[in-house]
């Protein structure tokens, strides 16, 4: 995920490349030890129940980059932690589904389709909140 951040200067695509990075390593590593759907999500539901150094350390290189794009004007003001918490969320939900049933292309591309909504919305204007 490290190389994935240095590989681009641009924010949206370094996020991606971070994203990529992780996904494809771990679809690697499903097909190597040829792991099926089900024992895979018993390792997620495990996996999710325990605080690790990788997750902790994934939150902290997004709000680091959440952080980096405050300060150069490129995203708005708002609390990088929780924004990388929920991103972080919203990926791990998605990590089984995309590993175990979709071609690397077909990754990418829901990824990039995330990553258009996430970053950019599909609101053609800002509301303002009542109240």
């Amino acid at each position: 995920m490290e190389q994935g951040l240095s590989s681009s200067a641009d924010p949206p695509r370094q996020l991606r490349a971070l994203i990529m990075a992780k996904l494809t390593h771990f679809q690697q590593l499903r097909e190597l030890l040829m792991v099926p759907r089900d024992v895979g999500e018993e390792v997620a539901q495990l996996y999710a129940a325990h605080a690790t150094t990788f997750r902790d350390s994934e939150r902290d290189m997004i709000a680091a980059l959440l952080r980096k794009w405050q300060t150069d004007g490129i995203f708005r003001s708002a609390d990088p932690e929780h924004l990388a918490k929920t991103l972080q969320n919203v990926l791990n939900r998605l990590e089984v589904p995309l590993v175990f049933e979709e071609t690397p292309d077909k990754m990418e591309r829901e990824i990039d389709d995330l990553l258009q909504l996430l970053l950019y919305g599909i609101m053609m204007r800002e509301v303002r909140k009542d109240g």
